[in-house]
Order: structure tokens, then C-alpha cells, then sequence
């Protein structure tokens, strides 16, 4: 017979794993009480964890204000613009479910219009949303939540609202409804409105017919059954210059954009991937050379005028660089902030050797202050010999270089520093500093004025640099996020182009 010291034993082991139990019974009941409000946890219960590029949505889509007919999402239009294969529809899935499930717990009913490129592409998401609301995590997680009986076609469906405990009288008893931007559209009334990828062809957007009957069933038949304090969400990719993202949901029409881009530069030029785990650089970069154009509008929302692209990908020439020039320049863009969507300051260094112009090497960093810029411009001109670097300190040599700098407001301030540090306090005879002053027009004319060279291939880049920065921003002029590379490249090759006057020799 057991001893009394091991009945003890056993009585503690039990009491210690029912504890464990209770414990872990409790964590997960925790989990699934957070996954009510936060939409982190709820995405990563019923899905997995979101992609980096994704929490930028979700910091738009819940602004944490609400009203009487929205909780944490009520605010201005949101129209979020993302790269193709970004899981764009699964995002807005998730979010259309968890806002129900939210809304439904806390005693609200909600109508959602959930629009899509035409009814039958609506379809499809309606049925997804419906079937993450009958799944037996989301009933754990908001367990007031059912779909109603007899209310479940994919075209228009009701959670039970009796079920949840929510008095509804008199009211149409609606929770979800599909619908098309084009053709006919239902004229239900709406606390939000979803749209999810509102074009779905490159060839049907470009037929002006198309893009007017989207933009006048958005604007006379969506808009105006909206409830007053609801809100219109869009999340979609651009496929023309003047599609719905370019006339309807713009800033000027109350909307809030936000453009996300495939492919980023980092402060040395190096192309970085929005979603490294799901698409690598180099795929990216493969689909830019299979078609420069659509990639431009479907992954980095930069909508070109096809008709007037500035610049064909195939002037662009790379090659060995000479190692003498007669005229050897560097064009400067300044930029006056450090915040992380201002401009950068841009160096592009370049030469010219009797008819040819080449581009050595580009540079583009943010910072204030001029004299970190000035030890930046050392350092590629101590690179390429034309300083030499003792003892923490500059000293020319016999190679003679222009500092190209714009005349013009704050620009002239780097004109005076390089002057006073560069010539008087470091004694640098060999560099020259040029002002220009400011062409009247904008960046496109004054980028026409030197496009003859790369359309009779005089200019060639520096084929052991990377200049995806630089060359993305010279095919896609005016429509690039940012611009300063182009910049000081115009003002390199407008200097190099000049000639030095006629002498005569006696």
C-alpha cells in the first residue's frame, strides 16, 4: 500500500497540472479577448503574421476615432495604393470581417457596401468574409457573432442580429453587400464602404468610356449612400494616368492617399524589396526590364503618360569610363530637411571627353547642415583621386573639378560653404564652384534640354556603379517620389555642355 507521503505527492502533481491547465486556459482565453480590438492579433490568429508593409495599412485603416456608427475606424476617405501580389484582398478580407465581428459585439450594426472591378469580382470576396465569420476561431473570438439564417447569398448576406442582441426596428437587416463599379449598382445606405482593387485590366482602363463609367457610378450612386460620418476605404493599384485613383480619390475630394512603392533606394543606391520574404530584388528588377511602363503604374504607382514618356529605357548606356576628360563637373541638389519624406541632397560627378559625357558616380543623402554635406563630397572626391586624404585632412591634386550648384534660396547658402570651407579654410585650389541660376519651367523642359545626348547616346553610365535611383528617376520624369538625382544630373550635363570661348594663338 502507498505511503502517506506518496498519496501527497500525487495529490501535488494534480493540483500543479490542473493549474497549468487553468493557466494556459486563461493565456488563450486572453489572446482571443485581444484579437477583439487589435487587429494585429486578430490577422495573426486567423491568417498568419502581417508583412512590414502591411502595418502601414493597418496604422490608416484604424485611426482609433470613432462615432456614432464606427469604433477606432471612423476618419477621412482612405484610398492606399500598393504594389500587385501585396495581399492586398486578403488585408481588406480580414479587416471587413474583424470591424463586423468589433461592431457586432459592442451592440452596432454595421452596413458595408463591398465594391470590387465588377459584381463578379466582388463575389468571390464576399463568399471569403463569409466563411472567415462561420470558422470556429472567429467565433472564439467574438462569439456573439453568427451569420443568419436565410440571409447568406454571396451577393447579400446578414450576421443574426437577435442572436447578438442587437434591437433593430424598421430597419433593412443587411450587414454586407456585393457590388461592381461597373454596371448597375445597389442603392442600399452604408456606414462603409470597402473597395477592394477597383481595376482589374490595363487594357479596359485605358477606354475613356470605361474610366467615365466608373467615375460616375462612384460619384452619383456609392458616394451619396454613405451615412454621414462613414467612411470609404480603397485599397488598389494604379493602371493609367487618369484613372479613378487620379479623379476620384484624390486630396481635393476629401481623400487621404497613400502610395506605397516596390522598390526603394537606400542613402548608398542599393534597390530595396517593400516584401523581401515574398518578392526579392531581383525579381522586382526583372519585372522593370520585361515592361519599364507597367511596372511604373503597377508596382511603383507612377502613373507615365505612355503617349510622352520622356526617355525609352534602351539610351541608357553603360560602359567603361575614361580616366582623362576635358571638363570634369559635379551637379549638386540641395535639400534643406532631415524628415524622412523630404527631399534628398544629390551629387551626380561626371565628365566629358570631346563629344562623349559620362557619368561616373551618384550620390544622395539626407541631412541638414551644409558641412556634413561638404565632408560627404570630400569623400567621393577623395574615391575618385581628384583629393587626396593625410592625416584626417584634404589636399588637392592636379585634377581640376566644378561644383554646380542652383542659385536660388537656400541653395545659395551651399554656394557661400563650399566657398568659405572648401577654398578658404581647407585651401582646395582644384575645385571651382559654379552657380546657375533657375530655369523658368518645370523639371521636364529643363530635363528636354540635355535629353539629344542619351538620344544620340553620348552619355555613358558607369557600368561598375549602381544607378537604379538615378535612371529610374530619368524613364519616369515628374513622376517618381522623389527627383533630386534627376536634378543634379540636369545641371552636370547642362554645365558640361558649354564650351570654353575661342582664343587665337600668336
Amino acid at each position: 500500500m502507498p505511503s502517506r507521503e506518496t498519496f501527497a505527492y500525487r495529490r501535488a502533481l494534480k493540483l500543479r497540472a490542473q493549474k497549468a491547465l487553468e493557466t494556459e486556459d486563461t493565456t488563450i482565453d486572453n489572446v482571443f479577448s485581444r484579437a477583439q480590438t487589435d487587429f494585429l492579433t486578430f490577422c495573426t490568429l486567423l491568417d498568419k503574421p502581417p508583412a512590414r508593409h502591411m502595418l502601414e495599412w493597418h496604422r490608416e485603416l484604424i485611426t482609433g476615432e470613432s462615432n456614432k456608427y464606427l469604433i477606432d475606424i471612423a476618419g477621412p476617405n482612405l484610398d492606399i495604393l500598393s504594389p500587385r501580389g501585396s495581399a492586398k484582398s486578403t488585408v481588406l478580407n480580414l479587416f471587413t470581417a474583424w470591424v463586423i465581428g468589433r461592431h457586432t459585439q459592442a451592440g452596432r450594426p454595421l452596413q458595408i457596401i463591398y465594391c470590387s472591378y465588377n459584381i463578379a469580382t466582388a463575389i468571390p470576396k464576399s463568399r471569403i468574409i463569409k466563411q472567415i465569420i462561420d470558422s470556429s476561431t472567429f467565433k472564439k473570438i467574438f462569439p456573439k457573432v453568427k451569420l443568419k439564417a436565410g440571409m447568406q447569398s454571396d451577393i447579400g448576406w446578414s450576421v443574426d442580429f437577435d442572436y447578438a442582441g442587437i434591437t433593430r426596428i424598421g430597419d433593412e437587416e443587411f450587414t454586407l453587400r456585393a457590388a461592381g463599379l461597373r454596371g448597375s449598382i445597389t442603392s442600399k445606405r452604408a456606414h462603409l464602404v470597402i473597395v477592394d482593387d477597383p481595376i482589374k485590366s490595363s487594357t479596359d482602363i485605358k477606354n475613356p468610356t470605361v474610366r467615365e463609367e466608373m467615375n460616375g457610378n462612384w460619384s452619383s450612386v456609392i458616394a451619396p449612400i454613405v451615412f454621414e460620418g462613414g467612411r470609404s476605404i480603397c485599397l488598389g493599384t494604379r493602371f493609367h494616368p487618369l484613372d479613378i485613383h487620379k479623379t476620384m480619390f484624390i486630396p481635393q475630394k476629401g481623400w487621404k492617399q497613400v502610395s506605397q512603392e516596390a522598390l526603394t533606394y537606400n542613402k548608398d543606391g542599393e534597390a530595396v524589396s517593400y516584401w523581401p520574404e515574398q518578392w526579392s530584388v531581383e525579381y522586382l528588377q526583372g519585372q522593370k526590364e520585361l515592361d519599364p511602363v507597367a511596372f511604373a503604374y503597377q508596382y511603383q504607382q507612377q502613373p507615365v503618360m505612355t503617349s510622352d514618356l520622356v526617355l525609352s529605357p534602351d539610351l541608357i548606356v553603360k560602359g567603361e569610363v575614361e580616366t582623362e576628360f576635358d571638363s570634369l563637373a559635379v551637379g549638386i541638389d540641395l535639400s534643406a530637411s532631415k524628415n524622412e519624406t523630404s527631399d534628398y541632397t544629390a551629387f551626380v560627378l561626371g565628365g566629358r571627353l570631346g563629344d562623349k559625357y559620362y557619368v561616373i558616380d551618384a550620390h544622395q543623402v539626407r541631412t541638414i547642415g551644409n558641412l556634413e554635406k561638404i565632408d560627404l563630397l570630400c569623400d567621393m572626391l577623395v574615391e575618385w583621386g581628384i583629393l587626396e586624404l593625410q592625416n584626417d585632412q584634404h589636399f588637392p591634386t592636379y585634377s581640376t573639378v566644378t561644383l554646380v550648384v542652383e542659385a536660388v534660396a537656400y541653395q545659395a547658402s551651399l554656394a557661400a560653404d563650399l566657398r568659405r570651407v572648401l577654398l578658404n579654410e581647407r585651401g582646395l585650389g582644384n575645385l571651382h564652384v559654379h552657380e546657375v541660376k533657375g530655369f523658368r519651367g518645370d523639371k521636364v523642359a529643363r530635363f528636354r534640354g540635355t535629353l539629344g545626348l542619351l538620344e544620340n547616346k553620348k552619355v555613358i553610365f558607369n557600368k561598375y556603379r549602381k544607378f537604379d535611383a538615378l535612371i529610374d528617376q530619368l524613364i519616369n520624369v515628374g513622376a517618381t517620389s522623389h527627383d533630386d538625382l534627376l536634378d543634379a544630373y540636369t545641371w552636370l550635363m547642362t554645365y558640361l555642355q558649354r564650351r570654353g570661348n575661342f582664343s587665337v594663338e600668336f
